[in-house]
């Protein structure tokens, strides 16, 4: 005959195993709620986006749609998302041009090969997306949070870029021609073999940047630090570096043409 203290212990792994069971019916519960109401607010989303008129202005601001994975080339062009929640939204082959991302965060979304000229991305938070191969020409990117981002392969020529955070972005091959920086901070940025032509940098920190074979003809960096900048083969024919801090840089075969190095300090 089993004794009582051996018959308490095996009800209180009962127990302990009923709660266990009961903890994880709970979260499979939990989640398959919360993933039913996603496809819920999909298809209401869905249902507004076919019923609006071609060229239509929209407005969806404030929209909360994390972790949504939206279908593939969904049209958002002229759409209002200002201050919306994107985080990790899968958005790729999207067209977005036109769009209003004013303060939307878009943490960790996929946004690669989408289409995002002249959309407003002011005050965004675009830390670790992806939006490689995407045309963000004309993009407005002022004050925009691009940490750790990456944009390889990216067309953001004419783009403005004032007051951005993008330390330790991914521009590899990138066109970032004819684009105004101000302040922006760009410290261990990686910029090889981009297109950087006709650029104006006043006051950008470009600490530990990668400019190898990168194209920096007729650029401006005026004022900006460039500390372990790496210009390794890179074309700075007609550039101008007055006033710039260029501490412990690396020259190697790079095009050094009417290179205007007026007021630097190289200490």
């Amino acid at each position: 005959m089993k004794s009582l203290s051996y018959i308490t212990e095996e009800q209180t792994k009962i127990t302990t195993y009923l709660a266990i069971l009961t903890e994880k019916l709970a979260l499979y519960c939990s989640l398959a709620d919360r993933q039913d109401r996603k496809n819920k607010k999909l298809a209401s989303l869905m249902e507004q986006l076919q019923i609006r008129e071609v060229g239509d202005y929209f407005e969806l601001a404030k929209i909360n749609l994390t972790g949504i994975q939206l279908p593939a080339e969904i049209d958002l062009s002229h759409v209002n998302l200002m201050l919306s929640r994107l985080i990790a939204v899968k958005m790729k082959n999207a067209y977005l041009q036109g769009s209003n991302l004013f303060g939307a965060d878009l943490s960790k979304a996929d946004l690669s090969n989408a289409k995002l000229n002249s959309v407003l991305l002011d005050r965004s938070v675009l830390v670790d997306v992806n939006i490689s191969n995407p045309d963000l020409q004309g993009a407005n990117l002022n004050n925009a949070d691009l940490k750790f981002c990456n944009l390889a392969i990216t067309n953001l020529s004419r783009a403005q870029l004032k007051y951005a955070d993008l330390i330790h972005a991914k521009l590899m091959s990138a066109n970032l021609s004819q684009i105004f920086l101000l302040c922006s901070v760009m410290s261990r940025v990686d910029l090889t073999t981009a297109n950087l032509s006709n650029d104006q940098f006043y006051h950008i920190d470009l600490t530990d940047a990668n400019f190898t074979n990168a194209n920096l003809e007729r650029t401006n960096h005026e004022s900006s630090i460039l500390t372990n900048a790496k210009l390794i083969g890179a074309n700075l024919t007609r550039a101008h570096f007055r006033c710039a801090n260029m501490q412990n840089l690396d020259f190697t075969n790079a095009i050094l043409l009417n290179t205007d190095f007026m007021g630097r300090r190289f200490d």
